[in-house]
C-alpha cells in the first residue's frame, strides 16, 4: 500500500519525502514524543503531511501538526490528510491525541485532519481483529455516558447538546447494524468507519475524551503501560477496551443502585 500510494503521487507530479516510524522490538510503533519529533522535524508550511496508518499513526501525525502550529504562530497552517488503513479507532476524526511521556498516557488537545481519506478495499485488507478492536472501541461510549451523565450531575463535566445528539446517533446505528458490523463486508466497514467518526466528532465537540472514553479506557490504558514496562506485547485497545467494560459495567450498576 506504502510504494502504491508514493506512486499514485509522483505520478500526480509531487515531490515525496516518505519517512517510516519503526516500532519496538516486538514491532510495536507507540504514539510517544519521539515519534512526534520525529514527523513534526519534517513539517513545512509548503508540505502536505499525509499520514497512511491505524490510530497510532493518527495520534502522533495530529499531536505533530499542533505543535508545529504552536511553535510557528502566523505562518499558514500545514496540510494533513489521513488514510486509515484499519477500522480500528476513532482517532482519525478526533482533535484529541493520546501521547505517551515517560511511559504514561496521556489525552492531549491536537487538530483534527484537513481530510480523512478512507478507501473500502484497504479497510478490509486490514486484519479482521482490527476490525473487532474498533467494534470494541465504541463499546465504551454505552459506558462513558452513564459516567458522562454522573459527572454532569454532580457538575464535574459541562453539557453539550452537539455531542450528546451525536453520540446518540453513533450508538442507535451501532445497534441497529451490529451484524453487519461483525461481517467483513463492504457495507459494515463503511457504516463502522462514519460511526467511529461520528463519536470522534463528539469527542471534538466536548474537547473530552468523555463521550467515547469512560473508566474502562483507563483499565486499557494501564494495561498497555504495564506491558510497555515489562516489556510484553501490546494487545489490541478496542478488545481490552471492550473486555473491561464489562467489569465496569458491573460496578456501575452497583454504584448506580446502592449509592447514597
Amino acid at each position: 500500500l506504502k510504494p502504491l500510494v508514493v506512486a499514485m503521487l509522483e505520478k500526480a507530479s509531487y515531490e515525496v519525502n516518505t519517512l517510516f516510524l519503526e516500532g519496538d522490538k516486538h514491532g510495536i510503533v507507540h504514539a510517544d514524543f519521539e515519534q512526534v519529533d520525529r514527523v513534526k522535524r519534517n513539517f513545512r508550511p509548503d508540505r502536505i503531511l499525509i499520514g497512511l496508518g491505524s490510530g497510532v499513526i493518527a495520534d502522533i501525525c495530529k499531536y505533530a501538526a499542533f505543535l508545529f502550529e504552536q511553535e510557528n504562530p502566523g505562518i499558514e497552517k500545514p496540510m494533513l490528510i489521513m488514510i486509515p488503513t484499519a477500522n480500528s479507532v476513532p482517532a482519525f476524526a478526533s482533535s484529541l491525541s493520546i501521547i505517551s511521556k515517560d511511559g504514561v498516557k496521556r489525552t492531549r488537545k491536537s487538530r483534527l485532519p484537513n481530510l480523512i481519506l478512507t478507501d473500502v478495499e484497504v479497510l478490509l485488507d486490514s486484519p479482521h481483529e482490527m476490525t473487532l478492536g474498533g467494534i470494541g472501541d465504541l463499546c465504551a461510549a454505552f459506558i462513558s455516558s452513564v459516567e458522562w451523565y454522573i459527572g454532569r450531575y454532580f457538575g464535574a463535566v459541562d453539557d453539550n447538546l452537539a455531542a450528546q445528539l451525536l453520540l446518540d446517533y453513533a450508538k442507535n446505528r451501532m445497534i441497529a447494524r451490529a451484524d453487519d458490523l461483525g461481517e467483513h463486508k463492504p457495507s459494515g466497514a463503511i457504516e463502522l468507519a462514519k460511526i467511529l467518526s461520528l463519536g470522534a466528532l463528539a469527542m471534538t465537540f466536548v474537547q473530552d475524551s468523555t463521550p467515547m472514553s469512560g473508566y474502562e479506557h483507563g483499565v486499557a490504558h494501564l494495561l498497555d503501560m504495564s506491558a510497555n514496562y515489562f516489556g510484553r506485547p501490546v494487545a489490541s485497545h478496542g478488545s481490552q477496551v471492550a473486555i473491561a467494560g464489562v467489569i465496569v459495567l458491573v460496578a456501575i450498576h452497583d454504584f448506580l443502585d446502592n449509592f447514597d
